[in-house]
């Protein structure tokens, strides 16, 4: 994160909590608006009066406020777009007071900075104003605006990716403006915005895929870096050209980096750039320091061979070893990085390296010094090995409190150095031994202190493997003590997470540990119930819970004042009914019947808690037998259908969309029901929030998924592809595309006219086309699966087969894993003899075809691939005995195939596979 994100971060996140119901005025505002009510809520006219109010004061302090409303307005305004239905006029309203503050107080200081950036959000939000942005970069004329037009087209890549690619070239050009275009003797200008500019240009880079962008950005990134190289020449401006171009060697890609050695080899070379910077490095300011030690590291991997053959080499650890005290921490990591890339080279620095950063420990120096040292350590035990020994030692005599700052290095320790393993454990114990002794003593003193000692610890075991026998049974030990709620957050956090380990949650202690956990759903944090629930969601804690514990469950969605927490309680409920189903159904039918018999005063007093404890019970009526699915589903489809048609926040419409989802296991719909209600959630799908978009397509994806008789599918498909199909489903999220997938999948399984078919089929293609490998692959299983049965053996044999076919449709030689291919597929049809001729009709052909392949190879190489061949021939004979269909089509071209074979030298492996096609005859 570089200095201008995370200072704008800083800025808008210290904001007033009175801000926080924000986004609540705007959804009611949508929701109202979206049906028919009023064009401003009264609640949005108070705020955009507050912010008016502001800016009329004219002052700092006002501003600052003023931009805060409005960063949390064109949050709450990107839910909603590229459509903004219901909010378009709150749209324009952000973009014309964010321009006018722009132009007319010409604030460049971080206030002017912050409302270009909103700018060029709000603005990119929407086509009808994205075009307007060229135009406002051009009016904000000289150089001195630089800044300002940079964080306007970073506002732009907050919203819209692809327009922010289309201002590339005015980015490029605006960074080397901010960059070399103003007076150079003044170095301490912010240059915060360019660097955050440049490093999301070069995020781009990509020749594969966009070949005009990416010779821009060659171009650009070449001419920056000379220079950079030229005024590090210069005496007055060093310290800038030192600055840009250690920059570019951090962030400069792999790909761009190859590129440009190739494009401008004179230019790329390390040696020339270590020559002109390492003397440069004692006269530099701590800042250019800390950056120099960043990139040496990274430019020593340009050239590796002959750096650590040059006089350079040295003096890069002289100068990082000399780093002043401030710059302790930054010349650490250099050297740590230094020797991952120079590996055994680093050797004859080893001693006096480990030492200094066993000095940092010893002195106990600030806490990010002491976690450089740690990490130093670390890349030295990677790179060099057992050489680390005597360091490693000296390491493990350290205090506890350091020791366990930094656990991965005790697990490096213990895997690189096995001899010192039994010295880690004994640590360990030690350390337990001696909290569990405070536990039992009375001795009072720094309580925080020792939980914070206790979450450490925790935190530790969850990473180091638990083998030794005394260490787990010392763990096992703390984490019971640990779940208790007045240990604090941290500490039962990090005993929830042990707890699932199976070495902890040992038969002896579960039926104690899962009642703790339990007991633990009713804390008055949050956070430690969601970890209890999604703990006891472990099927070994929840095949142990007893009814005490149920009924705790129970109470927690009882008094959860949360509907996230009681959603999860109920589905965990529900999911229990498999293991515990006399203790379940009992208690989840006494909460259905007891918040149905309140449910029509709720309804009176509060609409909005009745739909969300309708949404509860959806996800509560797996728990009750079949036969009293009919008696709850209507009144809690009507109360959630209730709540599908008034305005609610997002929270409240997602567990509505969920709620639906649940029902389309147990409500028949008739096919017109079920072909409105898609339509209708496609529709909302265009003026909800995007976080609410995936419980919506979640939603459609269960009612699609047992398609009725008679739905019309084609009108249902035009609807789907017109929201998400084409460049719009390039956008959507990967979770996204796959729930999109899964609909054209289910849609596909319905039986209608060719024509209808050939369109869908048709989409389908279209729409695997733009997706990604692993989603196309979810949207064929959707489909198989609604095909055949989710369960049913024919769908898993099916996408078996496609997925071995495809395996080998990827190369033409014959290799050892086409051979493991074919070897599988062989097995497959031994399995299932009466399915593998309709699963994959050509295998004998595609065997023999390998053979082909084996035998030529075998030609050219007498003694290559004989194994291949024999294999071969295995294969095609164990298939052939499968089938008596495929032993009569392929007899005569098999027979030739042998003949080749035995002149090749195969005689005993054809053989074989006689004997096995004569047993098949004898069958």
């Amino acid at each position: 994160m570089t200095s201008f994100i995370r200072d704008l971060y800083d800025f808008f996140m210290d904001s007033d909590d009175a801000l926080n119901h924000l986004p609540a005025i705007l959804d009611q505002q949508a929701a109202e608006q979206s049906l028919g009510g009023v064009r401003f809520s009264n609640e949005w006219l108070q705020q955009r009066t507050k912010i008016d109010e502001c800016l009329a004061e004219k002052s700092d302090e006002s501003l600052t406020r003023a931009l805060k409303i409005f960063a949390k307005v064109i949050d709450t305004l990107d839910l909603y777009a590229p459509a903004l239905k219901g909010l378009t006029d709150v749209h324009a309203y952000a973009c014309e007071t964010l321009e006018s503050i722009i132009f007319d107080q010409q604030k460049v200081d971080q206030r002017g900075q912050a409302a270009a950036f909103l700018y060029g959000q709000a603005m990119a939000m929407s086509s009808l104003t994205a075009e307007a942005v060229t135009l406002a970069i051009e009016n904000l004329g000289d150089n001195t605006a630089a800044n300002l037009a940079l964080c306007i087209i970073l506002g732009v890549e907050r919203s819209s990716p692809t327009l922010f690619e289309s201002h590339l070239p005015e980015l490029l050009q605006q960074v080397q403006m901010a960059a070399f275009g103003s007076d150079a003797t003044d170095f301490v200008q912010d240059k915060s915005v360019p660097q955050e500019a440049l490093i999301r240009a070069l995020k781009i880079y990509s020749p594969s895929e966009k070949v005009s962008s990416c010779r821009m950005i060659l171009q650009a990134t070449h001419t920056i870096f000379v220079a950079s190289l030229h005024l590090c020449q210069k005496a007055h401006k060093a310290e800038e050209g030192v600055f840009w171009t250690c920059f570019l060697i951090e962030h400069m890609p792999m790909m761009l980096r190859n590129d440009l050695a190739h494009r401008y080899p004179q230019t790329m070379r390390s040696i020339p750039i270590f020559t002109l910077l390492l003397p440069l490095g004692p006269r530099l300011s701590p800042g250019s320091q800390a950056s120099l030690c960043s990139a040496l590291p990274l430019l020593a991997t340009w050239e590796t061979s002959l750096f650590v053959d040059s006089e350079w080499f040295t003096m890069s650890i002289r100068f990082m070893l000399g780093t002043e005290k401030s710059l302790r921490a930054e010349g650490l990591k250099g050297l740590g990085q230094m020797a991952s890339v120079v590996l055994d080279r680093f050797e004859p620095f080893l001693d006096e390296v480990g030492e200094m950063a066993l000095g940092v420990l010893d002195r106990e120096e600030k806490p990010a010094v002491q976690k450089a040292a740690q990490r130093l350590l670390a890349c030295l035990l990677a790179s060099q090995g057992p050489t680390t020994l005597d360091i490693m030692i000296h390491y493990l005599r350290s205090p506890h409190h350091i020791l366990l700052a930094d656990v991965e290095l005790l697990e490096m320790i213990a895997t690189f150095l096995p001899n010192l393993a039994r010295r880690i454990i004994q640590t360990l114990t030690d350390i337990i031994d001696d909290l569990l002794t405070e536990k039992g003593g009375a001795e009072e003193g720094d309580v925080e202190g020792r939980g914070s000692r206790r979450a450490s610890v925790l935190d530790a075991l969850n990473v180091f493997p638990l083998r030794d026998r005394d260490l787990a049974a010392k763990a096992q030990k703390l984490v019971l003590w640990s779940l208790e709620e007045d240990s604090g957050q941290a500490v039962v956090v990090a005993a929830l997470q042990l707890s699932t380990n199976p070495i902890i949650a040992t038969p002896s202690v579960m039926r104690s540990l899962t009642f703790k956990v339990a007991q633990l759903l009713l804390a008055d944090d949050p956070y430690i119930v969601h970890t209890a629930l999604s703990v006891l969601s472990n099927p070994a804690l929840a095949s142990m819970l007893d009814e005490s514990s149920c009924s705790m469950i129970l109470l927690a969605l009882h008094q959860s004042l949360e509907p996230s927490i009681q959603i999860i309680a109920a589905k965990l409920l529900a999911h229990l009914t498999t293991a515990h189903k006399a203790i379940v159904q009992p208690l989840a039918w006494s909460h259905i019947r007891q918040s149905l018999s309140l449910i029509d005063f709720l309804h009176s007093v509060d609409p909005t808690k009745a739909i969300i404890e309708a949404c509860i019970i959806s996800n509560l009526l797996p728990a009750l037998p079949p036969s009293l699915h009919k008696k709850y589903v209507g009144l809690v489809k009507e109360l959630i259908m209730t709540g599908l048609h008034r305005p609610c926040e997002s929270p409240t419409l997602s567990l509505i969309f969920q709620g639906l989802s649940n029902l389309a296991r147990f409500e028949t719909y008739a096919s017109a029901q079920q072909s409105q209600l898609a339509q209708e959630l496609l529709e909302k799908t265009q003026e909800i929030p995007k976080e609410c978009q995936h419980a919506a397509l979640n939603a459609i994806s269960s009612l699609l998924s047992v398609p009725k008789e008679g739905l019309d599918v084609y009108e249902l498909l035009i609807k789907v592809h017109a929201r998400f199909g084409g460049a719009r489903g390039k956008t959507l999220d990967n979770d996204l595309k796959a729930l999109v997938s899964g609909i054209y999948g289910h849609m596909g399984t319905v039986e209608r006219n060719p024509v209808i078919s050939r369109d869908s089929k048709a989409a389908i293609n279209r729409e695997t086309l733009n997706y990604p490998s692993k989603v196309a692959h979810l949207s064929r299983i959707a489909e198989v699966r609604d095909r055949h049965g989710p369960l049913n053996q024919t769908s898993i044999n099916t996408l078996l087969a496609e997925i071995l076919s495809a395996s080998l449709s990827t190369s033409l030689k014959a290799t050892d894993d086409r051979s493991l291919v074919l070897e599988t597929m062989s097995c497959l049809g031994i399995l299932q003899p009466h399915s593998i001729p309709g699963l994959i009709p050509d295998l004998p052909g595609l065997i023999m075809s390998e053979l082909r392949y084996a035998l030529k190879s075998r030609d050219a190489a007498r003694d290559a691939n004989s194994t291949s061949v024999s294999a071969g021939l295995l294969f095609l004979s164990s298939t052939v005995h499968t089938s008596g269909i495929w032993l009569e089509q392929y007899w005569q071209e098999m027979g030739e195939l042998m003949v080749e074979c035995i002149s090749s030298g195969e005689a005993l492996p054809v053989l074989r596979g006689l004997d096995v096609v004569l047993g098949s005859l004898r069958d």
